[in-house]
């Protein structure tokens, strides 16, 4: 492989070019069987004001990979004196060049490497206890073509404490990482669940761009078998200062059994079905907790983001219908999403929404605010916001719970679960003592 100074001056530019420095990119490239020579590009990377992230990430992919191709090119019309004969030397077949760029996005907003020590702890509160997305913009290049796509990933965080927090950027890891994580590396045992492909979150979704190379017909290598926010909600008027507290502990993989509303009374019941809750507390299997919200402000059921997915644009596409082509995949995900009504019809038949992330706000004025991102039936991933005067936590026999207790409930169960954890290590290391 070229080094990246020196690339100009090698023989081999009917090989593919990657357009980025990115040692996790050169490897999974590596892993994949391609043979390639690697060029960084050197262009700015900052997003432009409200510039949507698939926009944004695909824009730098094709400026990376044009910056690179323009560069070789008249490297290889105009070799340097000191190179003499290098030009003879090179086969007459298209340079094509691979560009790549990654973002992480919480509620449409991008966090792009952080700034420092503190900027890193700022991305990581944001990202705990949360799902947001990965995608990556990849572009490929040539003298005849451009071809632009991307790929989005769901990802679910746990809830970080502090410390956590503070130890994780104490080994710099997150220092030149989008997000300020490293999916492959120690942020690993955060995430339970991802939805769509783990690649494009270490940085390159390589069966994307697997099949974007294709039509090129790029040598590979020869391998045997012997040889992987908004701290506070924007979607609703909360008080300066107000922040988001994690439901997660409660309400962890949770089905959301029954949704009723009385536009009259202005409340919303949610009837939810918590297993581990039932059998950690040894409740009654029918048992069922009620969360009543009173004086319903607002209530509102979206797909604001892209799921996970690819967006593609034909070969050559123009800016125009690249754009369109964004607009038309994002636009999917909100049309398919449930209206208010739809949703209440959907589970008052025989479907399940299961929770994949949950947090609430409490106000001042003691106003309640919470937020669910659902999975319906393996098909969508609508998102649940409520804005209320106040909750009411009540199981199914009639006992009422108050936010705390109920917070408790799930509290007692991780405790117990982390004590098993504790217990099983200890064990298997006196047994290797023995």
């Amino acid at each position: 492989m070229c080094a990246t100074s020196g690339l100009p001056n090698c023989h081999n530019l009917n090989m593919l070019v990657l357009a980025s420095a990115s040692p996790r990119r050169r490897e999974l490239l590596t892993q994949a069987g391609f043979s390639f020579q690697v060029q960084a590009a050197h262009i700015p990377e900052d997003p432009y004001p409200n510039e949507d992230p698939i926009v944004y990430v695909v824009r730098l992919a094709r400026q990376k990979a044009q910056a690179v191709f323009d560069q070789l090119s008249a490297s290889t019309a105009n070799p340097p004196e000191t190179a003499a004969g290098a030009a003879d030397n090179l086969v007459e077949e298209p340079l094509v060049v691979l560009g790549a760029d990654t973002t992480v996005t919480l509620d449409n907003h991008i966090l792009g490497k952080p700034e420092d020590a503190a900027d890193a702890a700022r991305m990581l509160r944001l990202l705990s206890g949360r799902t947001h997305r990965v995608i990556t913009g990849v572009a490929v290049v040539t003298a005849k073509f451009t071809e632009v796509a991307a790929e989005v990933t769901a990802v679910r965080f746990l809830t970080l404490s502090d410390d956590e927090i503070a130890a994780y950027i104490a080994t710099s890891e997150p220092m030149d990482k989008a997000g300020a994580y490293a999916i492959q590396g120690r942020a690993a045992r955060w995430i339970p669940r991802i939805e769509g492909d783990y690649f494009n979150v270490v940085g390159l979704p390589i069966a994307l761009v697997s099949t974007l190379l294709e039509s090129y017909k790029l040598p590979v290598l020869e391998v045997t078998m012997e040889d992987e926010k908004k701290l506070v909600f924007d979607w609703v008027n909360l008080p300066v200062g107000a922040t988001e507290e994690s439901l997660w502990d409660s309400l962890h993989d949770a089905d959301l059994k029954l949704v009723t509303s009385n536009r009259l009374d202005r409340t919303i019941q949610l009837v939810f079905d918590i297993q581990y809750l039932r059998e950690f507390h040894k409740l009654p299997e029918d048992m069922r907790f009620l969360l009543l919200l009173n004086g319903v402000r607002s209530a509102r059921i979206t797909q604001s983001a892209p799921w996970p997915g690819e967006f593609y644009a034909p070969k050559d596409s123009s800016r125009e219908i690249e754009s369109a082509l964004i607009a038309d995949y994002q636009s999917k995900w909100r049309d398919e999403s449930f209206s208010w009504s739809e949703f209440e019809a959907k589970l008052s038949g025989e479907h399940t929404a299961e929770v994949y992330s949950a947090a609430y706000v409490i106000g001042p004025d003691g106003g309640f605010a919470l937020r669910l991102v659902m999975h319906v039936d393996d098909e969508t991933y609508p998102e649940l916001f409520l804005h209320a005067e106040g909750l009411t936590i009540l199981k199914n026999d009639g006992e009422s719970l108050s936010l705390e207790q109920f917070l408790k409930l799930g509290e007692s169960y991780w405790e117990a679960f982390a004590a098993r954890g504790e217990a099983r290590r200890a064990g298997k290391a006196e047994n290797s003592e023995g």
